[in-house]
């Protein structure tokens, strides 16, 4: 299909006129985006390129790394676009008598084109002995109008609030426009009370930024020439206007706001309205301004969020470890009782054939002297006592070698061994026998005699002259400590034979020596031999 010039104008006018329309209404990315430490937002614009209204524009000081409203001296401070505020300084209005200053009755004005002051803003006239009168216009064109008059006690100023008799007088604004008129009247000659200041003060300042209560605060405003100053502002037009451009940007809504319009993000959103993709979603969760309860979890959704009944996972791990134990407890009874079974198997199996014919003959059996069989058994262990107790069979041997211990608790352990054989290595270190009855030291019993010497430290004499020599006298020493650990009262102070066998291997090691008999196994005559 072909088109006729005219048509083709038309359609190169309306492609032309769309895109400039979603342009102007989306943030360049060219633009400066800070000034300092200032963000520059959009529809704010730091060059003519960058605004799609005159007073948007605004203007950088680089030397001094400030930002100021348009033409005027504004120093802008803060730009918020989702609030579509705008923080500035501005001057404080001096009030002074023709003594100080430039006179006092002079008519004052602030006026701001384009922008509107804040609700969030507070005025504030400080001084003594002055009656002012106000004009504000609003923001739908009207005005208000309202009088302040402060002064000050003729003896001594008081100052705790502005009530207007100490000093000060403050009142909030509220739909105020762009234009503040300031009409003073001398209220008293300022020369005729010694407490009266030369000058006073007249200023819009943001809530809670300035408070007053000192007497030295009317003196101190002498060095403060600005106050931070919150402006509103709109875009130009209407909302019905503004949606043939479609100027708020997505997941935003517009609102007519006194001579323009504004756009704000919808709930749940932050950011910049007038951008095109400017307003982000919140996570409620992640900032902790959420409703959910204790025992519920924060899920972020597009716009808002929702709770969750929270898992309750100590409650669920309990239960698991439960559950796990519980399966490993039947486990292990299934595999006992079926070890149990296969026990059962084996001695019924064991215990039938022969054995139960064996069993029906008996049962038979009737004779005085043979007792009746009671039972048997073919699961278990046959009920044959093991003749298992705690005192031994008296045994026999010769007194010398047997174990004290024994004589009093008629059992033999481990250590009854350890005793004998250390009455053995003592009669083979000494050359006489374990009991002696016409000995001629007196002493009967050889391990006692060994034990008095070793006590009087009279060792060496005691020791078979054969045996000892200069060069094993240490070792000989040693084992003949080591006779007199295996032979003491206490059968747990003795040393068990796997011990005295090591301490025998370490001095043949270390002293090269060996026992010998030569007088035959009866004999109780031996030496040691050393190896060459």
């Amino acid at each position: 299909m072909l088109l006729s010039p005219k048509s083709y104008v038309w359609v190169c006018f309306l492609v032309s006129f769309t895109a400039l329309s979603v342009s102007t209404r989306q943030s360049r990315t060219d633009c400066q985006s800070t000034c300092g430490t200032v963000k520059i937002e959009y529809p704010f614009g730091a060059s003519s390129d960058c605004v799609d209204e005159g007073k948007f524009l605004l203007r950088c000081d680089e030397k001094e790394q400030k930002l100021f409203l348009n033409n005027s001296n504004l120093e802008v401070l803060r730009i918020s676009s989702d609030d579509g505020e705008v923080e500035v300084l501005m001057n404080v209005i001096s009030l002074c008598n023709n003594m100080e200053g430039d006179g006092g009755n002079k008519n004052r004005s602030i006026e701001i084109p384009g922008f509107m002051f804040s609700n969030k803003n507070q005025f504030f006239q400080v001084g003594c002995n002055i009656y002012i009168f106000y004009i504000f216009t609003t923001r739908y064109g009207g005005t208000i109008t309202f009088t302040c008059d402060t002064h000050c006690d003729s003896l001594r100023p008081v100052f705790k609030s502005c009530s207007g008799l100490n000093g000060c007088c403050r009142t909030s604004v509220s739909n105020v426009g762009s234009h503040i008129s300031v009409n003073p009247v001398k209220y008293i000659d300022w020369s005729s009370s010694s407490y009266s200041y030369p000058c006073n003060y007249v200023f819009m300042v943001k809530e809670g930024y300035f408070i007053f209560s000192e007497p030295e605060d009317l003196k101190n405003l002498r060095n403060i020439t600005r106050f931070p100053v919150i402006l509103d502002w709109t875009k130009q037009g209407t909302c019905q206007q503004a949606a043939n451009t479609s100027f708020c940007g997505e997941k935003s809504r517009c609102s007519n706001n006194g001579p323009g319009y504004s756009c704000k993000c919808l709930d749940g959103f932050e950011g910049n309205p007038y951008a095109q993709h400017g307003c982000k979603d919140v996570d409620e969760c992640k900032v902790n301004v959420h409703s959910c309860g204790k025992h519920q979890t924060c899920k972020n959704v597009d716009g808002t969020f929702r709770c969750k009944k929270k898992k309750e996972w100590t409650k669920i791990i309990l239960l698991s470890v439960i559950g796990c134990l519980v399966r490993v407890c039947c486990v292990l009874l299934k595999l006992k009782f079926r070890q149990l079974a296969k026990l059962r198997e084996r001695r019924f199996e064991s215990n039938a054939g022969q054995f139960v014919n064996e069993i029906i003959l008996l049962s038979q059996i009737n004779h005085p002297n043979i007792p009746p069989l009671l039972g048997s058994c073919l699961y278990s262990s046959p009920p044959v006592p093991t003749r298992t107790g705690q005192l031994t069979t008296l045994v026999q041997g010769t007194w010398g070698y047997l174990d004290p211990e024994y004589l009093r608790t008629r059992t033999l352990t481990e250590k009854s061994d350890v005793y004998s054989f250390g009455v053995v290595l003592l009669e083979l270190l000494s050359g006489e026998k374990a009991i002696s009855f016409n000995p001629p030291h007196g002493e009967r019993v050889l391990v006692s005699h060994i034990d008095a010497a070793f006590k009087g430290n009279r060792l060496s004499e005691v020791m078979d002259q054969r045996v000892v020599t200069d060069d094993n006298q240490a070792v000989i020493h040693q084992v003949a400590l080591l006779g007199l650990s295996c032979t003491r009262m206490c059968g747990v102070e003795r040393p068990d034979m796997r011990r005295v066998a090591e301490d025998l291997r370490g001095l043949q090691a270390s002293g090269q020596v060996v026992l010998q008999d030569e007088a035959g196994p009866s004999g109780s005559a031996f030496e040691i031999e050393e190896i060459n």
